[in-house]
């Protein structure tokens, strides 16, 4: 997996106040049969194109953190200092 910043703290579209939408759809290509997935947000509206395999790859990463969600909610500047494994440091 590629090492980026998951959120711009630049950007002051990206936060609580405003809420992100998921839109899914198949269309047909020359290629084939594709997934259309568009996230529709204050800053930007991102729409990506994938086949089967992508797809699946897609929902199992989503799937995984989502698992691994606690729901706490933490104040703003705190940070959970457990690692994947639930260890603290």
């Amino acid at each position: 997996m590629t090492d980026v910043t998951l959120i711009d703290s630049g950007n002051p579209f990206l936060g609580p106040d405003y809420p992100a939408v998921l839109t899914t759809g198949r269309i047909q290509t020359p290629a084939g049969e594709r997934l259309c997935l568009t996230i529709l947000c204050g800053s930007a509206t991102p729409t990506v194109t994938m086949d089967q395999g992508s797809a699946k790859e897609w929902a199992a990463q989503i799937e995984a953190e989502a698992s691994n969600m606690t729901g706490l909610i933490l104040p703003n500047g705190q940070v959970n200092l457990r690692d994947d494994l639930g260890r603290q440091p």
